[in-house]
């Protein structure tokens, strides 16, 4: 597996929940098509516009696309919330930052994205019940009385341009709808995945590491500002207070609930995603750097528990789809986790198998109720359920092939989560349903 390009396309930078920001995303591109600045070619500046010629932006977008961005704080709105401020914002934002969109939001920029929020030219026309990630826009922008159309869609990944059309003409497709595979697919065993996780090479390694500093910086400062509703900070103090024991597990969930704190309050950093998500980003990484410190592991040894974690997680993403049912961060980027401090602890390929069976046997069947505030609390109890999975696989604890969905390998496990999690797809729309009936 070609690793660099592995993490070009599965490890990025994003700055808010990635489904905001691939809203925003469409419009930028929806936007800056009209004038020419395509994703293979440039025209240089766009004009900046106001509400007025701007006579309508219609989204049509998949179910997990529009749950996941209801509830969510926007970087740089102060806590503004929902599909109409992040299409707002694209308008003025630069596409090629992709899925770090968000990084340049200002006063300014946010000043003059409200009011084409209050113009009310922003419309959901269609929430698409199928659980592909799915994004379509259709922009209208009025120059010289004339009315220029553009069409811009996302299609299966948050940073995926299937199409551009502008005026009925398409002006760039790719409906190949698969990454390019040459070096790039995640092996098919655990065993395999850990050879690659122990051969990167120094520049893989720097890459990989960046991501735990990245992501455990995030957490520091959700310990120590207001963001969310302070799940780190209430750990802590249950902690400081002997409430809760200062052991490891509680250690692991307070630094992780305290990145997705700050993560899921709107904070203007970039946080390093894993499969399309921050939050499972955070998930993964924090807990390796956390017990990578606690333990005084090498950062060379966290570096290829997290390579390790990262592909478990792609794996089980495959399985499960970008946007499911069920929670991405317990059932994906937990795995991954257990996967990844197993091995960090000195675990085997067959711990590591363990460890995801035992995590497999507990918390699958969390569902995802969209990207919130309150997502804090369920990331913190996949990552710690995921060390203390960890712990146990170490211990030689195994669970039976004839529990439940656990499979007669871990690959198989995940393969049968993939299917309940294809089966419980018509939650989404009732989540939705609830969702839309909150005053």
């Amino acid at each position: 597996m070609n690793t660099e390009r592995f993490l070009d396309e599965n490890v990025k930078p994003a700055t808010g929940c990635t489904e905001p920001v691939a809203i925003g995303y469409a419009v930028s591109l929806a936007y800056n098509s009209i004038f020419g600045n395509l994703p293979d070619r440039s025209t240089g500046e766009v004009p900046r516009t106001g509400p007025d010629p701007l006579k309508a932006i219609k989204l049509r977008i998949g179910k997990g696309v529009y749950k996941n961005a209801f509830s969510i704080p926007v970087p740089g709105t102060d806590g503004e919330k929902g599909v109409d401020i992040s299409a707002a914002m694209g308008v003025y934002l630069d596409p090629e930052n992709e899925l770090d969109l968000f990084k340049d939001v200002n006063d300014e920029l946010l000043k003059d994205a409200r009011k084409i929020k209050e113009s009310n030219k922003i419309s959901v026309v269609e929430v698409k019940d199928k659980s592909e990630f799915d994004i379509e826009v259709e922009l209208e922008y009025e120059e010289e009385d004339e009315i220029n159309k553009s069409n811009v869609r996302l299609k299966k990944f948050h940073d995926h341009i299937y199409s551009i059309e502008v005026n009925g003409k398409i002006l760039y497709k790719d409906d190949s709808m698969e990454r390019d595979e040459d070096g790039v697919k995640v092996p098919e065993t655990i065993e395999e995945m850990v050879e690659v996780a122990k051969n990167i090479d120094e520049k893989v390694e720097k890459r990989v590491y960046e991501g735990i500093e990245m992501n455990t910086r995030l957490a520091d400062i959700g310990l120590q500002e207001k963001y969310g509703i302070e799940v780190g900070k209430k750990i802590k103090q249950m902690m400081d207070s002997g409430e809760l024991s200062d052991d490891l597990i509680n250690k692991v969930k307070m630094k992780t609930a305290a990145a997705a704190d700050a993560r899921m309050g709107g904070i203007d950093e970039s946080v390093m995603s894993t499969s399309g998500s921050g939050n499972q980003g955070i998930t993964v990484l924090v807990p390796i750097g956390v017990v990578g410190k606690e333990k005084g592991y090498s950062k060379r040894r966290m570096a290829e528990a997290a390579m390790l974690a990262h592909q478990v997680t792609k794996f089980s993403t495959e399985r499960s789809s970008y946007l499911s049912a069920l929670c991405g961060c317990s059932v994906k980027a937990g795995m991954g986790t257990a996967a990844g401090i197993t091995y960090l602890m000195g675990g085997k390929a067959e711990e590591i198998k363990d460890s995801i069976n035992i995590l497999a046997g507990n918390v699958t069947g969390m569902i995802c109720d969209g990207a919130k505030e309150g997502c804090a609390l369920k990331i913190s109890t996949a990552a710690g359920e995921a060390v203390e999975s960890s712990l146990m696989a170490l211990k030689g604890l195994k669970v039976p092939y004839d529990n439940g969905i656990i499979g007669k390998t871990a690959e198989e496990t995940l393969e049968n989560i993939g299917k309940i999690s294809d089966e419980m797809a018509f939650i989404d729309m009732k989540v939705i349903e609830i969702l839309e009936k909150k005053d």
